[in-house]
């Protein structure tokens, strides 16, 4: 059969579990909650209600992809994980100590809802909190994190509970706090892992080595090669953090991934070209991305070439045309006042931040942008700046920064 959470477990863990070793080795507990929302202090202040977030009322998929469509970040903290976690023992209340601490046992409910957590906060920028929250998983592999260990609740079922986006999110959330090495540590054992079961799958074998069922072994192949992918786009952005950019295109550019897809990570292959100085190779890429691309994007990319020339008209065309196609792209407009304001166009900027600002989804560049040239354009920026929080209150997420308003 094919493992229920595709995860190859360790020979020894496997083997303490037929010794009859009781659960219980891992113990995680959240940190704490989650520090007040600066929008929400933000509307107190300037008397705006802000709008409710989705119903938390449940803690399924479709709860939670609305809050994350809504960008409710500190809802999931909150309102859906933390409640979970602490009726299962793993509370702020569990982080004050270990010792008397009750026995847990882990769900794959509890496992998703970690998986939510390091989400929301990876979206806060609470990176180092993230970390801390994981760090009693260990390596993931323990014997109580395995549904062998709890067969009362999981006849028949075996392998890790563990959501491989687990294992993958805190593998870069060690690159977020500056850890790259430990990062690509972890991402390269991911990456031997995808390829270790994408070669026993097809020799037909189970991901662990054992029997397997031929039904769904497609399907399997399928998922853990988009797995191997997603973790080479990881290991390829941690040594982009190293610096270490000939290692980066050479591992970008052996990650197999088709269509737009392609072209996204093309282009942006050639802006870190272009922001090494190396024009030449930043303009193959471009070429190698038109294929691939949509005709916005390859506007985009036209307006880059066009700046690496100092052609600034040029390139506000090139911008203003992707943001004709893309309406939602709030990059191609606020790069186009960029050209503007070069040219010396300070009104007309304005103008089309202003536009970009209330037609495209919130961008804290554009907030930061337009707010600075209101305070080149007029005495009244304050004024100005303060309009802008009625519409900032109502379609921000609780990442936003309200100090891009420069207030």
């Amino acid at each position: 059969m094919v493992l229920l959470s595709g995860w190859p477990t360790p020979p020894a863990v496997l083997a303490a579990v037929k010794e009859g070793v009781q659960p219980g080795k891992c113990r995680p507990a959240v940190a704490s909650e989650c520090p007040p929302c600066p929008i929400d202090e933000l509307a107190k202040k300037n008397g705006i209600a802000r709008p409710d977030p989705p119903t938390t009322d449940g803690d399924t998929p479709e709860v939670v992809l609305a809050l994350f469509k809504r960008g409710s970040w500190r809802a999931v903290l909150n309102d859906v994980t933390l409640p979970v976690l602490t009726a299962h023992g793993q509370g702020p209340a569990a982080a004050t100590g270990t010792a008397d601490r009750p026995e847990t046992r882990h769900t794959e409910l509890t496992l998703q809802m970690w998986l939510y957590r390091a989400v929301a906060l990876w979206k806060l920028g609470h990176y180092a909190a993230a970390v801390a929250e994981l760090k009693s998983f260990g390596s993931f592999d323990q014997v109580d994190l395995l549904f062998e260990s709890y067969p009362d609740v999981n006849p028949g079922k075996r392998g890790s509970m563990v959501p491989f986006s687990l294992r993958l999110i805190r593998a870069e959330l060690f690159g977020r706090v500056g850890q790259h090495n430990v990062s690509l540590t972890q991402l390269s054992e991911l990456k031997l892992c995808c390829q270790t079961a994408i070669a026993r799958l097809r020799a037909g074998q189970a991901e662990d080595g054992g029997e397997l069922d031929p039904d769904g072994v497609d399907a399997a192949v399928k998922a853990w090669q988009s797995r191997l992918h997603r973790v080479e786009l990881g290991v390829g952005n941690c040594l982009l953090g190293l610096k270490e950019y000939e290692l980066a295109f050479d591992v970008f550019g052996a990650v197999e991934v088709e269509g737009p897809a392609k072209g996204a990570m093309l282009s942006g292959l050639a802006r870190v070209a272009l922001l090494q100085g190396d024009v030449s190779k930043a303009k193959g890429y471009y070429k190698e991305a038109e294929s691939h691309a949509h005709e916005a994007a390859k506007s985009m990319n036209a307006g880059f070439l066009a700046l690496t020339d100092g052609d600034y008209p040029a390139a506000t065309r090139a911008f203003e045309k992707a943001w004709e196609l893309n309406h939602d792209c709030a990059a191609a407009g606020n790069n186009q006042a960029v050209c503007q304001l070069y040219t010396g166009a300070l009104t007309t900027a304005a103008t089309k931040l202003s536009e970009c600002h209330e037609s495209a989804p919130l961008h804290e560049n554009v907030v930061f942008n337009l707010c600075t040239l209101y305070e080149l354009q007029s005495s009244s920026a304050t004024s100005k700046k303060k309009d802008l929080i009625p519409a900032i209150v109502e379609s921000a997420t609780d990442a936003f920064d309200p100090t891009h308003l420069k207030l």
